[in-house]
């Protein structure tokens, strides 16, 4: 471990600013997006998941099949809105019992979001289960993780 001066440190806590080394991976081999785990609690690693989002600015209307590129953690990937599964009534946060045709600007929205860049795959954690894997750099956070075995 190395901190901010670049000297060798026997240990760093959370918030610490660090470079570590590991053994058989070179530099070039990391990208930003890649999680650092526990072996024994592996971060899941998903193409698509269920956000909750707050439609900030917006030009126009979105709907399924939108694309933009979404900002979680240190990750930035293009996706895609696969379905708008519910809308949020203001104030209350209750879900619409039908999904909602497109979203405007001032509205919040549950969404199935497909990753589409080449990664195909984005590391992260529902909100609930780990806030700072799980919640978008705009006013979001992912409510439900879509794996393999829970299409």
């Amino acid at each position: 471990l190395y901190g901010e001066t670049e000297d060798e440190i026997p240990n760093a806590q959370c918030g610490d600013q660090l470079r570590m080394r590991i053994r058989g991976v070179e530099e070039e081999d990391i990208q930003p997006g890649f999680v650092l785990c526990s072996p024994k609690r592996p971060v899941h690693c998903v193409a698509a998941f269920e956000a909750q989002i707050h439609l900030l600015e917006l030009k126009s209307i979105l709907s399924a099949g939108f694309n933009c590129v979404l900002h979680v953690h240190s990750a930035i990937e293009e996706v895609t809105f696969g379905a708008l599964l519910h809308k949020l009534e203001k104030g209350t946060g209750r879900k619409s019992k039908k999904p909602p045709p497109f979203g405007k600007q001032g509205m919040a929205i549950i969404a199935r979001l497909e990753v589409i860049s080449a990664a195909g795959k984005v590391c992260v954690e529902t909100y609930e289960t780990l806030p700072q894997l799980g919640q978008t750099i705009a006013i979001g956070k992912i409510t439900k993780l879509i794996t393999d075995s829970s299409n």
